[in-house]
């Protein structure tokens, strides 16, 4: 992924954490603005500041941020990961108490890594209580340490996951728990599409399928869960871009912010209303 990429991604992540816990219904207008705003603030250089906006997610939707405050907000979260990243990622090397920042930039931040922070952010915002920085960095250090992530198709399978813990409404206490869900999509999704090679219309479509999940009232089943991301991967008009990947972000943050349960034209509306107005906005 190259870096403008990687920094358009961030930012709508980031977004899309603030949209989905706003108390108010917000319009695509203002979601846009925002991502546009925090892009040009947010400054993501590396896979490791990616991974960092990664890891911040479940502790951006644990709180409450009021509009005004939020890149002040963002920016504390953003450091207080990264000072707790690098503490995981150095001292068990060096043994320096607070670690070191240098050795920290040289780590390879690998696939594995990254779906286990989209993985912990989703427990982290399922749970009841806010997490410490600390509690999450460890949290995703367990997770990565399981090595379940070896390919694009088991990134897919993170995404899905994802989904599956945001539908359980409930607290995962143990990666027991998540190793049997994600066992059980890894075999589902190779026996449904044995010969799938993941494209980036997969991953759109995986992360609109994050937000539909969470707002339907039913436990959908593994099949159900995937049926819907077929579903959308046939419905919407996506071209294989990295674009794609982020309007979906921005929509599920939309999708996530309301209270009722959308069929599919209405998400074809909010992914083409986002399309066009980041059209307008900025050239990707």
């Amino acid at each position: 992924m190259i870096q403008e990429s990687l920094s358009d991604q961030s930012a709508a992540f980031i977004t899309s954490c603030l949209i989905a816990k706003s108390d108010k219904i917000l319009p695509t207008r203002f979601t846009v603005d925002l991502w546009h705003e925090v892009r040009q603030n947010v400054k993501i250089k590396t896979r490791l500041d990616y991974l960092i906006v990664l890891l911040s997610q479940g502790r951006l939707m644990d709180l409450k941020i009021e509009k005004g405050n939020y890149l002040a907000v963002i920016q504390d979260t953003l450091e207080s990961i990264r000072h707790e990243l690098i503490i995981k990622l150095t001292y068990p090397i060096l043994g320096e108490k607070n670690g070191t920042e240098i050795l920290a930039e040289t780590y390879i931040v690998r696939l594995n890594d990254i779906a286990s922070a989209i993985i912990a952010s989703a427990v982290t915002d399922l749970s009841n209580k806010v997490e410490s920085t600390k509690e999450i960095i460890d949290l995703w250090d367990e997770m990565r340490r399981m090595d379940i992530i070896q390919n694009n198709n088991d990134y897919l399978t993170a995404l899905l996951v994802t989904s599956r813990i945001n539908d359980l409404k409930k607290e995962i206490k143990h990666t027991g728990g998540l190793s049997v869900i994600i066992e059980n999509f890894q075999n589902l999704l190779l026996n449904i599409e044995p010969n799938l090679k993941v494209s980036k219309i997969d991953l759109a479509a995986a992360h609109l399928t994050i937000a539909v999940i969470t707002q339907t009232p039913e436990i959908e089943s593994h099949g159900q869960i995937l049926a819907i991301w077929r579903k959308i991967k046939e419905e919407l008009e996506l071209n294989n871009t990295d674009f794609d990947i982020i309007v979906s972000i921005l929509t599920g943050g939309l999708i996530k912010n309301m209270t009722i349960k959308l069929d599919i034209e209405y998400i074809k509306e909010i992914f083409t209303r986002i399309w066009t107005r980041m059209q307008e906005k900025v050239s990707i």
